[in-house]
């Protein structure tokens, strides 16, 4: 099964590529997003679906477990991205 994990996915934009995964058939979902500007009112139509974990994507202790094994990682913004993809390497 594939994993896919999307960071920031409680914002406008990262909820619908949420749903655009799901609507494409993934069951494995993984939700980052430390809700600073993200709410959980725009994954209500998908929760029973996904997994949702509140992260900071700066904070490699806490993304490196959530995104070791996924097979693609989807970014909205650019900042951090260093850091996601030395989480995926270790």
């Amino acid at each position: 099964m594939s994993k896919y994990v999307v960071t920031g996915g409680a914002g406008f934009i990262g909820s619908a590529l949420v749903r655009g995964l799901l609507r494409q058939g993934a069951s494995n979902v993984v939700v980052i997003d430390n809700f600073s500007s993200g709410r959980a009112e725009n994954l209500e139509d998908v929760v029973s679906s996904i997994e949702i974990e509140r992260a900071d994507i700066r904070c490699y202790d806490q993304i490196a477990p959530l995104v070791r094994g996924a097979l693609r990682r989807w970014r909205r913004e650019a900042g951090g991205l260093c850091g996601v993809l030395v989480g995926v390497r270790r």
